[in-house]
């Protein structure tokens, strides 16, 4: 092959190919806690503005978001995000309802016992 080809060097075994390496981005948390950083700062918000804050096009939004949107942790409703429930309220949910299954009394915080 001749020296000057662009291909010699690629046929060369010697030619390692590199790492992108971490940006800044990468630092602060992934793509889907930026989404979601962003989502309880702005309350309701449009996937554009997600977009525009967080530098992903919309198919990436909706992606990022589809399973937190299946647990409720977020919302999508008349064109805005808007955050659900979180995880450890549900999860005082589930276990209220289980000490309730097994007789006992639960009450809410801020509550009194009667």
């Amino acid at each position: 092959m001749n020296a000057a080809s662009p291909w010699d060097a690629l046929m060369r075994r010697s030619v390692v190919r590199r790492q992108p390496q971490p940006t800044a981005e990468a630092a602060e948390g992934t793509k889907t806690q930026q989404l979601l950083d962003a989502i309880d700062q702005l309350q309701h918000v449009t996937t554009m503005r997600l977009c525009l804050e967080t530098d992903l096009d919309s198919r990436a939004v909706w992606g990022l978001l589809k399973q937190h949107r299946k647990s409720g942790r977020v919302r999508f409703m008349f064109g805005e995000w808007s955050p659900g429930v979180s995880a450890a309220s549900i999860k005082a949910q589930q276990a209220a309802k289980l000490l309730r299954s097994l007789g006992w009394t639960v009450i809410e915080p801020g509550r009194k016992a009667a």
